[in-house]
């Protein structure tokens, strides 16, 4: 089972979010959606695409001890969204890196071109 996390103790949520929202091309950041089988009030503000809070934008977790970072982010219309997300990717690997975690796992959503 995945717990929440503070492994990446040098750096939280709030600001990974800040950190994806200064990449070029990032309109807005989501919490991800995992699966189709996600409770409806998730499923509902990711259809919306409402945005979420900064606090709840960038996922952290753990499992055995391996971390994982998970989000969800909307594109310019005018940027290419895939190199968009590989930047994301990039800058969220570099922290867990920064906070020791060379193996964690990276995975963003394109959720939105806006």
């Amino acid at each position: 089972m995945a717990d929440s996390v503070g492994t990446l103790a040098s750096v939280d949520a709030d600001e990974l979010t800040r950190r994806v929202l200064r990449v070029p091309g990032v309109r807005d950041v989501y919490r991800p959606v995992t699966s189709l089988t996600g409770t409806p009030a998730t499923l509902a503000r990711w259809i919306k695409s409402t945005p979420a809070k900064p606090s709840g934008a960038v996922e952290l977790n753990t499992k055995d001890g391996h971390v994982s970072i998970e989000t969800s982010i909307a594109t310019d219309r005018d940027a290419r969204s895939v190199i968009v997300a590989r930047e994301v990717a990039d800058v969220l690997r570099g922290a867990a890196e920064e906070a020791g975690h060379t193996d964690a796992t990276v995975r963003v959503q394109i959720s939105r071109i806006a």
